[in-house]
């Protein structure tokens, strides 16, 4: 046992001895101050420490360039070194401190870009370390170290944003192991778009400071946003280290624009530059002060913020010219070359708050070889601080020696084609433009074809107007057309005589009575004392209401529910529709013949929320004509007034139409046959949007019941007319859970919904007795793809979308478990295997259920929600399957309201952890086209003849991590990979170690 106990012991110190241990203490305080107009926030932090933070005098391994690790003293980060750096650079070393969030997707992909523009530029035989910390929430590293430009760009290439969740990130933490592993001097670039979420951590925030000032390093702070404001405590820890290291906080900036900026600050040699001014101020106007004392060749004056002038005056009171280097809104930099000894003065008018740092520039006679005459063709040779360089002209990378064309159509933002297509050329790039717009300054600007005869197609006698990619033609006052051909409209002249509306048409008119020539509208449902209950309909995605977009020319109303409009503004929801429509003004006169009124419509107590202009005429034979031109917008329609009910009555089968008070309406018939509520007998509807039970009016009054209180389980869905008809009271409820108090039952393949109906005894009141009767009642639903997506808890069914045709068409896609598509997957995000197949369903609602068909055009999975990723992995193409794999399985297309298909998702998709996938939907009328596609060849043969598309899509899709304990080998550790793996071989190691000890020992 004593040797198996020192065997262990040896095991376990060996691994504790990769862990780097301090023996000095020192106590330090740090004050940083950020002043502005209103107030003044200072950060004192006072830091008692027994670890002595050096990286620089670590030991690395220095062989072949080879890779070792250590674990940082810290918390255990592990740290990758490939190769070993001179201590003393002549230059600062370069070191990222990059937020890997989920968030922070597009930023990575701009970093990336960033990254090849800078390390291109900087001079090959400079020596410096290149240092690239990562950090997210709650972990922390890993850290990478090399000597090698082209392996830091790798680094950086490889990063990768996941998880997250809330906004603030540990940022202090990364920041502390850059300052930790960066050597004296160094330029430290920290991007990400949150706040810091461990800026309230004292000791992690002391060590920063602390750090700051023993290494004389500068901050850049790259910002895309925050969690609550600028001026919070978890954001203004920015703004303190950017002027305790004499460095910036940007924010909202482009990176790749930044390079220009860090170019600068890292050609600036160590001790080569001394502090001159510093200010950090919320001033719109600002002026100061700084002393030149000494021979400096240049002064470097940089800033953040939007600064809109700077002037520089001289110790001789005369303006100094200055060199601007970089001019953004997010920050800028100017030199001023050769500045003479004295005081000098600064003006300043900037927006918001700023920060301004001056510093001398000397330069010790440094001489660089001739490398003009070395410049690539497509390379500048310019002058930059200390001497001449090569750099690479626009559309080119490159060190300037050598130069390679930029692809500015790689990223949608590093060119100004999108939403158009980007051609990449060699040295520039083109966009293709689409119809109605040209190419300017290598952008698609819009033609005027309004300004060039040639370009349109209006009359001569036409109004042309120009909007974005196209134009409008339209005929002046007095002419009749459509603009493009326009001729004289005999009707403005009045041509027809009092009364008559006059028709115009192309090369003739007619003239006609609109008392004798309108179109009957005898809907019930158009009477104000109808209501809509949209409650009823809150799941349902085919009803919204009645919708009279469609009403053009003359209408005459007729009818139960009254036979002209009301002249008083309804309640929203009444008439059947959402926002009703009335005749804002008094009905005319028959002398008065055609007038002229407006229709407004209400919503939600704007009386006139929608207007309309109408034509109406009283006739002689006792009723108005009202000349419509549409609804303004769905759901809007037009209503009557139920006391201007004549002779005519829709009345139903135990109704008869009688003459009381003035009006004819529908009465319940006179009948002393007796009655039982076992005759109520209502009948239940159970259709696809609605379960409807409805009882006859008269037959409710008949057992004494009253008809105004007839109410569900939610006592809030009541009863109401019937949609068609006066005679019939139906009460509704969706088909959901919950839905006016549905109760949801469930079993393997059906789905039921069971509510009760309460009614109760007529006491001539207005609310009625108690509840003395109920009804239960159900339906029954078969259990397919999407009413088991409507059944489940939290479903993952992440786009929606509408499309107008005949009637709203909802598009929605969703992800199952099982290929039976009764199981669908729930919450926010989903994780699978390799080996995982995922199915899955897309299905549209409403519209007319025999007429339209879902075609499934082009589905593919992205690493972005971005549907124009230029990732890309194609599942179905041109309605058909990818060749690409195999797994791929199309079940239904174009054959019904739904689409089908199944693939294993990860297993075909190779290179991304997180994927989204998106579908590009055809509406398709199978009573005009052909909708199954026919995948006989390699292109479908349905074509698109109406506008009927949608994109929806669906993600995250998170790919299950493989176990590293199977796969990581000590040999084959790669920079980038963490600690996990490590630490399990090494646990794992130890344990096998010890069980075959004791075996030896049993033995």
């Amino acid at each position: 046992m004593y040797l198996l106990s020192t065997i262990l012991l040896l095991l376990l110190c060996a691994q504790a001895s990769r862990s780097l241990n301090s023996t000095n203490s020192s106590t330090t305080a740090y004050t940083s101050t950020v002043s502005s107009s209103t107030r003044t926030t200072s950060i004192t932090i006072t830091k008692t420490t027994t670890r002595a933070y050096n990286a620089t005098s670590m030991s690395f391994a220095t062989s072949n360039r080879s890779t070792s690790y250590y674990s940082n003293p810290y918390n255990g980060t592990t740290v990758y070194v490939n190769g070993s750096c001179m201590e003393q650079t002549a230059f600062p070393s370069l070191t990222f401190v990059v937020d890997t969030t989920g968030s922070m997707y597009y930023r990575l992909q701009q970093l990336v870009e960033t990254t090849t523009r800078l390390l291109s530029r900087l001079y090959t035989n400079d020596t410096r370390q290149y240092t690239l910390v990562q950090f997210n929430d709650p972990y922390v590293g890993p850290v990478d170290i090399t000597c090698s430009k082209s392996e830091f760009g790798s680094y950086v290439s490889n990063l990768y944003p996941l998880d997250g969740g809330d906004c603030p990130e540990l940022a202090m933490t990364g920041l502390l192991y850059a300052l930790q592993n960066s050597p004296n001097g160094s330029l430290i670039l920290l991007a990400t778009d949150a706040s810091a979420k461990d800026f309230d951590n004292s000791s992690i925030v002391n060590d920063v400071f602390y750090l700051l000032e023993a290494k004389q390093a500068k901050v850049i702070f790259l910002s895309s946003g925050y969690c609550s404001t600028p001026d919070s405590q978890d954001f203004l820890i920015y703004r303190n280290i950017a002027s305790a290291s004499f460095g910036h906080v940007f924010q909202n900036a482009y990176y790749p624009d930044v390079v220009d900026f860090l170019d600068v600050l890292l050609q600036l040699r160590k001790n080569s530059t001394t502090k001159l001014l510093s200010i950090d101020v919320n001033n719109t106007t600002y002026s100061s002060s700084f002393t030149v004392y000494s021979n400096f060749s240049t002064i470097v004056i940089s800033s953040n913020g939007q600064i809109n002038s700077l002037q520089i005056v001289g110790p001789s009171g005369i303006y100094s010219p200055v060199k601007e280097i970089v001019r953004q809104t997010w920050g800028s930099l100017w030199i001023v070359e050769n500045p003479t000894f004295g005081r000098w003065s600064m003006n300043i008018n900037a927006s918001g708050f700023y920060s301004i740092r001056v510093q001398g520039l000397k330069v010790n006679n440094i001489s660089y070889p001739d490398i003009c005459s070395k410049c690539h063709s497509n390379a500048t040779c310019t002058k930059n601080l200390y001497t001449m360089q090569c750099t690479c002209n626009d559309g080119f990378v490159g060190d300037g020696y050598t130069c390679s064309d930029y692809n500015e159509c790689r990223y949608y933002w590093s060119n100004p084609c999108y939403p158009y297509t980007c051609i990449n050329t060699y040295g520039s790039y083109y966009c293709i433009c689409p119809s109605g717009y040209e190419m300017s300054n290598k952008t698609c600007t819009d033609i005027d074809e309004c300004s060039r005869p040639d370009l349109n197609s209006c009359h001569r006698l036409a109004n042309c107007t120009n909007y974005g990619g196209s134009y409008t033609c339209l005929c002046p006052s007095g002419y009749f057309g459509d603009g493009y051909h326009c001729e004289f409209d005999e009707c403005s002249t009045g041509i027809c005589g009092f009364g008559n509306d006059c028709i115009k048409l192309n090369g003739s008119y007619s003239c006609l009575d609109p008392c004798f020539n309108a179109t009957i509208l005898n809907e019930p449902w158009r009477s104000t004392s109808n209501y809509y209950y949209p409650y009823y309909y809150y799941y349902s995605s085919s009803y919204y209401g009645q919708c009279d977009s469609s009403l053009y020319g003359w209408y005459r109303f007729t009818g139960s529910g009254g036979t002209r409009m009301p002249e008083f503004c309804p309640s929203t929801y009444s008439c059947y529709t959402s926002a009703p429509m009335w005749l804002s003004g008094s009905h005319p006169a028959v002398a008065d013949g055609i007038v002229n009124h407006t229709a407004c419509a209400n919503w939600y107590g704007d009386c006139c929320s929608w207007s309309r202009s109408v034509q109406i005429k009283a006739c002689s034979q006792g009723f108005h004509v009202y000349k419509f031109s549409g609804a303004p917008t769905c759901n809007l329609a037009y209503c009557t007034d139920p006391s201007s009910t004549m002779d005519s009555c829709s009345c139903g089968d135990e109704e008869e139409c009688r003459y009381v008070n003035g009006h004819f309406g529908c009465y319940c018939k006179t009948s002393t046959e007796p009655l039982s509520l076992g005759t109520l007998s209502p009948a239940l509807s159970c259709g696809a949007n609605s379960m409807i039970v409805s009882f006859t009016k008269c037959r409710l009054q008949r057992l004494k019941l009253n008809t105004n209180t007839v109410h569900l389980l939610d006592a809030n869905c009541t009863g109401s007319l019937n949609f068609n008809s006066t005679s019939v009271i139906s009460v509704m409820s969706a088909p959901k859970k919950d839905s006016c108090g549905n109760q949801e039952l469930k079993n393997a393949t059906h789905v039921i919904y069971k509510n009760i109906i309460y009614l109760s005894l007529d006491t001539n009141s207005s609310v009625g007795g108690e509840d003395v009767f109920s009804i239960t009642y159900s339906c029954a639903y078969p259990l397919d793809m999407q009413v088991s997506l409507e059944t489940i808890l939290s479903p993952m069914n992440s786009s929606i979308a509408v499309i107008e045709g005949s009637g709203q068409l909802v598009t929605s896609i969703a992800l199952y478990q099982d290929s039976s598509l009764s199981t669908p997957y729930v919450g926010s995000e989903i994780i699978l295997t390799s080996k995982t197949i995922l199915h899955v369903g897309v299905f549209i609602n409403g519209g007319d259920t025999s007429q339209f068909l879902l075609v499934m055009k082009n589905c593919y999975a992205t690493p972005s929600r971005n549907a124009s990723d230029p990732i890309k992995y194609d599942i179905i193409k041109n309605s058909c399957s990818s060749k690409q794999d195999s797994s791929i399985t199309i079940y239904e297309n174009g054959v019904s309201r739904r689409g089908r298909f199944s693939v294993q998702l990860f297993g075909y998709v190779q290179n991304s952890n997180v994927v989204f996938l998106h579908c590009d939907l055809r509406i398709c009328d199978q009573r005009t086209e052909t909708c199954t596609p026919s995948c006989s060849g390699s292109r479908s043969s349905t074509e698109n003849t109406g506008n009927t598309n949608a994109t929806v899509y669906i993600g995250p899709i998170i790919k299950q991590a493989d176990s590293v304990v199977e796969t990581v080998k000590p040999e084959i550790i790669q920079p980038g990979s963490g600690t996990h793996g490590l630490v399990e071989f090494q646990t794992s190691a130890i344990l096998f170690l010890a069980g075959l000890l004791l075996i030896i020992f049993d033995h």
